[in-house]
């Protein structure tokens, strides 16, 4: 397997102040070769931490696009990247119109949000197209749109996801969006 990231792990002992370049150590992803004396190296290398199976950015490239081809209704490519205890938040935070946006805070829970979602709304476009990436954080930009299946009104806006991973799996979800246009879009125009 090829892969051309590297992972620089800083390894000081307890109560050591080693200067930077004399205790970087460097770990190639995806081969069995490490530079430093380090058991802990030999253990990441093993685990394979840094596989692009397990790279969280890759992980969400493949969500998303399975959520888009089925138009939100595979609810699967999200429960196969959720922790049990997994946690979200939606800017809309669980308001009248967007009732299903309540916080959740575990895998199951989030299977509600996802199917209150699915009830409610059609979606038109789901384009997230940029992935920035630090440590165990990703950020996910791009632009949305949904027809609410009650009033027929689109809301169409930019979306912005932010993930936190931990071995493997996402830990934490938070999405931002219009919400004044989401509640639009929700609220029946008045007779």
């Amino acid at each position: 397997m090829s892969c051309d990231r590297t992972l620089m792990i800083e390894l000081v002992p307890a109560g050591c102040h080693a200067r930077r370049d004399e205790s970087w150590f460097r770990l190639r992803a995806g081969v069995n070769r490490w530079h430093g004396s380090s058991k802990w190296i030999q253990r990441a290398a093993e685990e394979d931490i840094m596989s692009p199976v397990n790279d969280p950015v890759t992980l969400l490239k493949s969500a998303y696009a399975r959520w888009s081809e089925s138009k939100g209704q595979d609810v699967q490519c999200w429960m196969d990247l959720l922790a049990e205890d997994a946690t979200l938040t939606s800017l809309s935070a669980g308001s009248a119109e967007l009732a299903f946006t309540a916080p959740r805070g575990t895998r199951n829970e989030i299977l509600g949000y996802l199917e209150g979602l699915r009830a409610e709304w059609e979606m038109l476009a789901h384009d997230m197209k940029d992935f920035v990436a630090q440590g165990d954080q990703v950020v996910v930009i791009g632009h949305v749109a949904w027809r609410n299946k009650a009033t027929g009104k689109v809301a169409s806006t930019r979306k912005v996801d932010l993930w936190r991973f931990s071995h493997g799996r996402a830990v934490a979800f938070e999405e931002f969006y219009d919400t004044a246009r989401a509640h639009a879009a929700a609220t029946p125009d008045p007779r």
